[in-house]
C-alpha cells in the first residue's frame, strides 16, 4: 500500500517470485517506482502470470475512474470538535518542545513595541556644537556672546571651544561635529552700535546700511543638515535663545528695560556644510533603510538553506561524497554572494534612480558597502541556520535580529535621539557603522579615505569574519 492505494495483492512468495527478488522491501520499491511512473497494474499482472502460470497471480486493485470536480465538497464537511482539539494539542506540544522558540513567540512583539515607544521620537540631545568666540569688547560689563552661549541648553548641546571658525567647519566635514558658531571681534560693541543706528534711522526716517557693522553683529553658523531631526532641533534652539533671551538681555543693558524696540539678532544660517534646505526626511532615511533591507533579506535567505537541506537529507549525502564543512560553507556563500550582487544593483537602481534620492558621492563605493552588508547578512543567516533545529527557530531568531538593530543603528531615529543610557548598544549592532559609511558616501560625498567610510568598511568585514569563524566552530554534522 502506498499513499492509501493498494499496489498489489498476493502471498509474499508469489510477489518475490514475480519481481525476481528475495525481499519484500525490494518488491515494494519496484511497485512504488512503477506506480510513480504511471505504469498499469495490468502489465504487472501479466508478468506474474508469465513467470509461473500454476500459481495465482497478484491481484492489483481496481482503478476507479477519476471524477474531476470543480469543488471538492468533502473538505467542507461539518467540523469535528474533537479533531480540532486534538490537532491544537499536537501543535502546542510541538511548540513546547522548544522553550526558546516559545519565549520568542510570546515576548518578541512586546520587545518591538517597547523599542518603538522608548527609542523612537525622543528629543535629540548631546549635539556636539563647536564655537569660536573672538568677542573682546564688553558693554557695561556685559558680554552678549558669552551670555548667548551660556543660555543654550546643555541638554541639547555639547559645547566645545575651538581656536578658529574654519577649524569648526573642518571638524564638521570630518564628521566629528554637527555645527559651529562664530562671533566676530567686538561682537558686543557691534550689536550696541547697530541698535543705535537703527534707532537713529527710525527717528530720521532714513535707511542707512552699514554692511561691515551688520557682519560684525551677526553670529556665523555652520551646520551639517544631513540629519533633519538634528538640524531642526539645532535651528529651533539657536533662534529661540537669540530672539527671546539675548534680545531681552541687550534691551536691558541699553535702556534698562526689557521692552524690545525694533531689534533683531542676526544668525547667518546660510552655511550648510552638508545638505541644504531641500534635504528631506526621505534623503535621511533612504541610505540606512537600504542597508536594513539588504541585510535582512540576505540573512533570511541563507538562514533557511541549511535547515532545508538537512531536512531533505541533502547534507548527509554531501558528507558521504567527501565534502568538508568549509567547502560546504564557501559554496553557500559563493552562490548567494553572486545573487546579492544582482540584488544590490537592482536596489540601488530603484532607490537612487527611480525615486531620485539625493546623492553626492561615488555610487559605486556605496554599492560596494551595500554588498559587504549583504555578505554579512548571509554569514549571520548561516550561523542562525547552524544553531537552529527547526524552521520555526530560524524564523524566530531571524525576526529578532532583523528588526532590533534598526532601532539602535540610526536608521529610524538619530542616535542623538536615543536615551543616553542605551547609546552604547548601537556600537554592538552589526551594521551601525555601515549605515554611517553609506550616509557619508551618499549624503556627504565622502570617499574611502575618510574615517567615517573606511571605519564602516573595516568593522563590517570584522563582523563577517566573526560570523564565519563561529559557523566553523559550531557547525554540526
Amino acid at each position: 500500500m502506498r499513499d492509501g492505494r493498494l499496489l498489489a495483492q498476493s502471498s509474499p512468495e508469489n510477489l518475490m517470485r514475480a519481481y525476481s527478488t528475495t525481499t519484500l522491501e525490494t518488491v515494494f520499491l519496484k511497485l512504488a517506482y512503477q506506480s510513480s511512473r504511471g505504469k498499469d497494474d495490468d502489465d504487472m499482472k501479466d508478468t506474474t502470470e508469465h513467470k509461473d502460470p500454476s500459481q495465482p497471480a497478484p491481484q492489483p486493485e481496481d482503478k476507479p475512474k477519476r471524477k474531476y470536480r470543480l469543488l471538492n465538497f468533502h473538505k467542507f464537511r461539518v467540523l469535528t470538535v474533537t479533531n480540532i482539539v486534538a490537532m491544537s494539542m499536537k501543535n502546542m506540544w510541538k511548540i513546547s518542545k522548544s522553550l526558546v522558540q516559545l519565549a520568542l513567540l510570546l515576548i518578541l512583539p512586546a520587545i518591538q513595541v517597547a523599542l518603538y515607544a522608548g527609542l523612537v521620537g525622543g528629543d535629540v540631545r548631546d549635539i556636539k556644537l563647536l564655537y569660536n568666540n573672538n568677542d573682546t569688547a564688553p558693554y557695561k560689563g556685559n558680554w552678549f556672546s558669552r551670555y548667548y552661549l551660556k543660555s543654550l541648553s546643555r541638554d541639547i548641546f555639547d559645547l566645545e571651544s575651538i581656536s578658529t571658525y574654519q577649524q569648526g567647519l573642518e571638524e564638521i566635514i570630518d564628521g566629528d561635529a554637527w555645527g559651529v558658531l562664530g562671533f566676530e571681534a567686538n561682537y558686543t560693541k557691534a550689536v550696541i552700535d547697530r541698535y543705535v543706528d537703527t534707532c537713529s534711522d527710525i527717528l530720521s526716517h532714513r535707511n542707512t546700511t552699514n554692511r561691515r557693522l551688520i557682519k560684525q553683529a551677526t553670529i556665523g553658523v555652520g551646520i551639517d543638515s544631513t540629519n533633519g531631526f538634528v538640524t531642526q532641533q539645532t535651528q529651533a534652539e539657536l533662534y529661540s535663545v537669540a530672539n527671546e533671551k539675548l534680545i531681552r538681555k541687550i534691551s536691558i543693558a541699553i535702556t534698562n528695560s526689557s521692552a524690545i524696540y525694533s531689534l533683531n539678532v542676526y544668525l547667518n544660517l546660510t552655511r550648510f556644510v552638508y545638505g541644504d534646505d531641500d534635504f528631506t526626511f526621505t534623503d535621511f532615511f533612504a541610505p540606512g533603510a537600504t542597508v536594513l533591507v539588504i541585510f535582512s533579506s540576505a540573512m533570511m535567505v541563507s538562514a533557511t538553506s541549511l535547515i532545508q537541506e538537512r531536512k531533505e537529507g541533502v547534507l548527509d549525502r554531501t558528507y558521504v561524497a567527501g565534502v568538508t564543512v568549509i567547502e560546504l560553507i564557501f559554496s553557500e556563500l559563493l552562490l548567494y554572494s553572486i545573487i546579492s550582487i544582482v540584488q544590490v544593483v537592482v536596489v540601488v537602481a530603484i532607490v537612487y534612480g527611480v525615486f531620485d534620492i539625493e546623492q553626492h558621492g561615488n555610487i559605486a563605493l556605496a554599492s560596494f558597502i551595500y554588498w559587504l552588508i549583504s555578505l554579512s547578512g548571509l554569514t549571520l543567516g548561516l550561523l542562525i541556520s547552524v544553531g537552529s533545529e527547526t524552521m520555526m527557530d530560524v524564523l524566530s531568531f531571524s525576526s529578532l535580529l532583523a528588526n532590533t538593530p534598526s532601532f539602535f543603528a540610526g536608521v529610524i531615529w538619530p542616535l542623538e535621539g536615543l536615551p543616553s543610557g542605551v547609546r552604547w548598544v548601537s556600537n554592538l549592532m552589526p551594521f551601525t557603522y555601515a549605515v554611517f559609511a553609506v550616509k557619508g558616501v551618499v549624503s556627504k560625498g565622502m570617499g574611502i579615505g575618510d574615517r567615517e567610510v573606511y571605519q564602516g568598511i573595516l568593522i563590517t568585514l570584522a563582523w563577517l569574519v566573526g560570523y564565519f569563524t563561529l559557523i566553523i566552530i559550531f557547525f554540526r554534522r
